[in-house]
């Protein structure tokens, strides 16, 4: 198998979602977006959490990103501004409506960073698996 970086001088290698362990999603879904299989998009319970922690912090605090919103955020056309947050959102409704929550899922599991210049899990475990297990 042939390895190279892509066009931004970062690792990725795709998969399936069925090639990718199943203890990953176990410990993604509940650390990134526990309620994933519920919310249509866009978790509404997060989007006022943030809200009311962000305008009691006066400040942004913490944010209310789901998977969904994060696979349309790739397409790098939304500004980090109310209005571009509100244009993920609309698109991540859409995006809900029309894809199954797997592939969803995989794509966000295939793209997410994982520091340094690795994107997706298949990346990331091959450097800790060049690197012996060692962080």
């Amino acid at each position: 198998m042939y390895a190279f970086l892509n066009e931004d001088q970062q690792w990725c290698f795709a998969r399936e979602l069925d090639q990718i362990s199943p203890r990953l999603d176990q410990a993604t879904i509940p650390a990134e977006d526990r309620r994933f299989f519920r919310h249509q998009g866009v978790d509404s319970l997060a989007v006022f959490r943030a809200a009311w922690q962000n305008l009691c912090g006066r400040r942004v605090v913490s944010g209310a990103s789901t998977f969904t919103t994060q696979v349309v955020k790739q397409d790098g056309r939304s500004a980090r501004s109310i209005p571009g947050k509100l244009r993920q959102m609309i698109q991540a409704l859409r995006l809900d409506i029309r894809a199954d929550k797997k592939d969803i899922l995989k794509t966000q599991l295939n793209n997410a960073p994982y520091g340094m210049n690795l994107v997706g899990c298949e990346a990331a475990a091959r450097r800790r698996r060049s690197l012996g297990g060692r962080k």
